[in-house]
């Protein structure tokens, strides 16, 4: 996935202009992120590569649960 992002990143000459990335909270993402800020920081000396996490994302995972648990209740 790091690969596929930097390949789009350079076709688009973006590398030098890419500030961040938001991803959801999927493990794969978030060593994605990992890849991409290394080869940035290693190939382009960019030190304030940032990654976010969506934060509507974490707050859909939260609601979801909490309606997991209150359906459970209910059906006691």
């Amino acid at each position: 996935m790091a690969d596929a992002i930097m390949m789009v990143l350079r076709e688009f000459n973006l590398v030098e202009k890419t500030l961040a990335l938001t991803t959801n909270n999927a493990s794969s993402m978030i060593f994605c992120d990992t890849s991409i800020a290394e080869e940035l920081e290693r190939e382009f000396n960019n030190l304030n590569f940032a990654h976010y996490r969506c934060a509507v994302h974490i707050f859909n995972l939260a609601v979801t649960q909490g309606i997991k648990l209150i359906n459970e209740s209910v059906e006691k």
